[in-house]
């Protein structure tokens, strides 16, 4: 197991039993608006952690596997982006973990038909791509979420519900980008795996998960727009019970990959902010990273006096405890606690067997699939 692994691991397990500040022990970051590829080192996101009075732990942005005008290398978008948005300052806080969303769309952003076809993604013709995003992930040497193939039950993505695209293809197109991951070794990189609350094509997500041993986290992306609760667009929209059935299929961590409040309809976005982290302590307890998509109508009003309690919301840290310990910078307690190892959850032995592989499937046997 390498450093990295290790760091994740045993963060792992002091989660578990950690004294509850649901803000300052949840990870949380930011998808803000051309960052951070603008050209001004993460100034603008830095200008919304001081608003808010909290570090963004995770950094989040999209790309394109068609960008760099169709350049089918990691070079576009590695390292140059990546190092910008690991290493910026906010509120002291000098290290941050990236977050790219991957997308197989090409530079015409067609959904029909599809530039880079789920099936070609099975046949390999990719590989050389993918590979070199893998080996150039893994030398960064520090965590990094990548959400490739996201909102797959929505209709707007070629790789989702549309193209006569099916479960079956989606798992398999997955298995075979994470085993290529695997296969160099990049251990570091958490795959977080993300269906949408709309889900407009109706479809059954769960029947599209490719396996605990392929994912790290599971994400939700849901927006309330109209009073909705934080609670409601997660558990009552279609089909009902998002968080359920998924909490049902995996003790995988959740993140909430996207998310935002359009403030308005008697609802403030400090109100539903307050009782969102209330939510999750209570009834929600397996989420553990919330990413605000800050854009559109759901941009924090960064002016308003309302921020201040934005603000209070978030616990009053500049930093969450979890990217500590995600980037080894705070002493942990010993992994031998009975309280730990109690837990059904988290708790997972260091020297745990690897399940059985499948014939042909490399499994990845870190411990940083589970936080």
């Amino acid at each position: 197991m390498n450093n990295v692994s290790k760091v994740i691991a045993v963060g792992v397990l002091y989660l578990a039993f950690v004294a509850a500040n649901v803000p300052c022990d949840t990870l949380w970051g930011l998808w803000n608006p051309s960052q951070p590829w603008n050209g001004d080192n993460m100034a603008s996101t830095a200008k919304v952690d001081a608003s808010l009075g909290r570090s963004s732990d995770i950094v989040h942005w999209f790309a394109n596997w068609g960008d760099g005008s169709g350049d089918m290398t990691a070079a576009w978008n590695v390292p140059q982006f990546i190092t910008i948005a690991q290493n910026f300052t906010s509120l002291g806080q000098t290290q941050h973990i990236p977050m790219i969303t991957w997308q197989p769309w090409g530079n015409k952003f067609t959904v029909t038909p599809a530039e880079y076809p789920l099936t070609s993604i099975i046949g390999g013709s990719y590989d050389t791509y993918i590979t070199s995003w893998a080996t150039k992930l893994k030398s960064l040497g520090k965590p990094f979420f990548l959400r490739p193939l996201h909102e797959f039950d929505g209709n707007w993505y070629p790789w989702g519900a549309v193209n006569g695209n099916t479960a079956a293809q989606f798992k398999s197109a997955w298995i075979r980008i994470r085993n290529i991951f695997t296969n160099a070794g990049a251990t570091n990189v958490l795959f977080v795996w993300c269906p949408t609350n709309s889900n407009t094509a109706g479809i059954d997500q769960t029947t599209y998960y490719p396996g605990d041993q392929y994912v790290d986290w599971i994400g939700i992306d849901a927006y309330s727009e109209n009073g909705d609760s934080f609670k409601t667009t997660i558990t009552q929209y279609n089909p009902t019970n998002l968080y359920g059935r998924l909490t049902a299929k995996s003790s995988k961590p959740i993140m909430m990959a996207e998310f935002g409040v359009a403030p308005g309809k008697g609802i403030t976005q400090a109100a539903w902010l307050k009782q969102a982290f209330s939510d999750i302590q209570t009834s929600l307890t397996q989420i553990k990273a919330l990413v605000y998509f800050n854009q559109y109508q759901y941009a924090l009003n960064t002016t308003a006096s309302d921020i201040k309690v934005v603000s209070s919301v978030l616990g009053g840290c500049s930093a969450s405890r979890a990217i500590k310990l995600l980037l080894g910078k705070t002493v942990l307690p010993s992994t031998t606690s009975s309280t730990v190892k109690s837990n059904a959850v988290y708790a997972e032995a260091e020297n745990a067997p690897s399940p059985t592989a499948a014939p042909g499937i490399v499994y990845n046997n870190n411990k940083s699939n589970k936080f």
